[in-house]
């Protein structure tokens, strides 16, 4: 991962005050933490700049990131697209699942 910490959302995407949403992540517990923000950082990004495929790495990670561009919902209220990772880890290989929804301000656009 290259410093995401350091990132601001702003510099990294397309950013819109009027745009917001969530980045619900379903994952393995022993990727670690900051790989898990790495994760969901990309798959927003592949969101907001419409790219259906990116190869990802991270300290303990590489694979692919994808979606098809289905939606799904979580939940009453929450849905979205549907972006899958099939990444290879020190433990075996993983396949991770998301779901990035996006509410749109109105009064700001």
């Amino acid at each position: 991962m290259k410093n995401i910490k350091t990132k601001r959302i702003e510099e990294i995407t397309n950013y819109d005050p009027g745009r917001w949403g969530f980045t619900f992540l379903k994952t393995d517990s022993r990727i670690s933490p900051e790989d898990r923000v790495g994760l969901v950082m990309h798959a927003t990004e592949m969101y907001l700049n419409k790219e259906s495929e990116r190869k990802i790495s991270g300290e303990e990670y590489e694979g692919l990131l994808y979606t098809r561009g289905k939606s799904t919902f979580v939940s009453s209220g929450f849905s979205g697209q549907e972006f899958y990772a099939e990444i290879d880890t020190n433990d075996g290989k993983r396949t991770l699942s998301f779901l990035v929804t996006e509410h749109i301000n109105p009064e700001l656009n």
